[in-house]
């Protein structure tokens, strides 16, 4: 029996809003509840206007009002003034659930005042408390995830909360509930893909966007939530057709072209996947879109080790590459695959330094080049510290003009692609996958 519902069980009214609020008809829930009295209704009619952004205050205190010690509309309340900006309700709505820890909505309302307390000790930069705070609120979300059937209306909210955090194999029985209940809802079926494929139920996914995308005509939206699986699964000639079958449909789509990329990358065939990228990038007119493209065309042979296919995407995108510490950076990771680590690593350092000269330039890339420094400079002269690598650095750069003195020719140009790599090498020493 649900609590705050009566001794007779949930009315029609209420059963049929919590039909509504699985497949996400808030006003038809508002409407089925329109003259429904009881505090249930009240408090469901609260949700429901929260939902849509609208004064959900005062049908929680109506629901309140009648039912004054239900933990559920006393926990949807402070829920209401936590978003408000009353802070100091985070640590009540906590204590609700230590007091009540089988009821599904105070679990999931507690998650909410867990996290309000983690905003809190980071801001005091108590790092360690944050993630202790963090892993209690998990606890409470996935107990509520356990418990979903109590509280249809807060299942859709599961579910993306669920799939944001990767809770997916906790929440796959909701997961099924909900694709059952909204088939043609776009928003779930995403959140179905992501729960099924955090379960790793891979052909699951692949199975119900198939039908998916035949349902909504071959959508372009449905299309792009199809290829999510795709490429996940290893190449056959049957996958092959289906993912030529997207991307010709829309040539232009960056995630479609993104994903066959990824898909081609899993048999290592790089030159397949280049015209596709190559298509999306001519037709891209957004961009920060074609620049996403670009970075893509070029990373995926490097990680996979084809330094041909990286250095002729790299000629080709060149000019087009806006950030000159990208060129860089994909330059020094060239060099490493063609088994030149003193002049990747030179080259790796010149994007620090440029980064350093550059107010506003790529931090993050001047990052990653470190990581790779270090990791380069591990399979050579072992595993050091921050300073280690910069004292290192300078007696490859003191080296290299040794060499170049011996052999002006001893340092390729800068321009020069990289030899072909047919099993590339991880810094470690592994090979690549």
């Amino acid at each position: 029996m649900l609590g705050g519902c009566g001794g007779s069980g949930p009315s029609p009214q209420v059963l049929e809003a919590h039909r509504l609020f699985q497949i996400g008809e808030l006003h038809g829930a508002i409407d089925a509840l329109h003259q429904d009295e009881s505090a249930e209704a009240s408090y469901l009619k609260s949700v429901a206007l929260h939902r849509l952004k609208l004064q959900a205050e005062v049908h929680i205190e109506a629901a309140l009002e009648a039912d004054p010690e239900n933990p559920k509309y006393q926990a949807f309340q402070l829920r209401l003034q936590l978003l408000a900006g009353e802070t100091s309700v985070a640590s009540g709505l906590t204590e609700l659930y230590q007091q009540h820890p089988t009821n599904a909505a105070v679990a999931l309302l507690a998650f909410y005042g867990y996290e309000g307390q983690r905003v809190g000790q980071l801001a005091a930069k108590d790092e360690e408390a944050a993630a202790e705070t963090r892993e209690l609120g998990i606890e409470a979300l996935s107990s509520a995830i356990v418990l979903n059937a109590e509280i249809p209306e807060f299942q859709r909210e599961l579910l993306a909360l669920s799939s944001k955090l990767k809770l997916g194999k906790a929440a796959e029985s909701l997961a099924e509930k909900l694709r059952e209940a909204a088939p043609d809802d776009a928003t779930i079926a995403r959140q179905y893909i992501a729960t099924m494929l955090q379960a790793r139920k891979i052909n699951k996914a692949l199975e119900s966007t198939e039908k998916f995308y035949r349902e909504q005509k071959k959508s372009e939206a449905a299309a792009e939530i199809y290829a999510i699986p795709l490429s996940m699964v290893q190449p056959t000639p049957e996958t092959d057709h289906k993912f030529q079958e997207l991307v010709e449909r829309y040539p232009v789509n960056s995630e479609l072209a993104t994903k066959f990329a990824i898909y081609m990358t899993r048999g290592r065939r790089f030159a397949d996947a280049a015209p596709v990228l190559d298509r999306a990038i001519a037709g891209q007119r957004d961009r920060g879109v074609r620049q996403q493209l670009i970075y893509v065309a070029v990373d995926l042979p490097l990680e996979g080790g084809d330094a041909e296919q990286a250095a002729r995407s790299l000629a080709r995108y060149r000019d087009a590459i806006q950030d000159p510490l990208l060129v860089a950076y994909f330059e020094g990771r060239l060099l490493f695959l063609a088994k030149r680590p003193m002049q990747a690593i030179q080259k790796l350092n010149s994007v620090i330094e440029m980064q350093k000269k550059t107010p506003g330039s790529n931090l993050s890339l001047a990052a990653e080049s470190l990581k790779w420094m270090r990791m380069i400079l591990r399979t050579q002269v072992g595993d050091k510290t921050l300073e280690d690598v910069q004292a290192a650095i300078r007696e490859l750069e003191a080296e290299s003009e040794e060499l170049q003195q011996d052999d002006p020719s001893s340092t390729p140009p800068e321009t020069e692609p990289a030899p072909t790599s047919t099993a590339a090498e991880k810094p470690d020493g592994s090979a690549a996958p």
